[in-house]
């Protein structure tokens, strides 16, 4: 008879301590580009900036959202209850 994963199963326990690993490496990085974002979003409405300046805020801009994204779906993708997970609950 195959063993379903459970809860408490070493695959599961392998995953969440897999996720918990890249979560404290990713941590202070992720942190730091969201105090990053500020500039970048509210520079182009304080600042008279030129196309060529505006380009470059936006191209970090997406480049920092692709990060943040390519994170959450590592995350996702080694979590073990992943709806948990996204709910914030895991």
């Amino acid at each position: 008879m195959k063993k379903l994963p459970g809860i408490h199963s070493p695959d599961t326990a392998h995953r969440e301590a897999f996720l918990h690993r890249i979560e404290r490496l990713t941590e202070l990085p992720l942190l730091i580009l969201a105090f990053v974002m500020i500039p970048l979003l509210i520079g182009p409405l304080l600042w008279e900036l030129s196309p060529s300046e505006e380009s470059v805020f936006l191209t970090l801009d997406w480049f920092i959202w692709a990060i943040f994204a390519i994170d959450l779906a590592i995350k996702l993708v080694v979590a073990p209850h992943r709806l948990a997970y996204l709910k914030g609950q895991a």
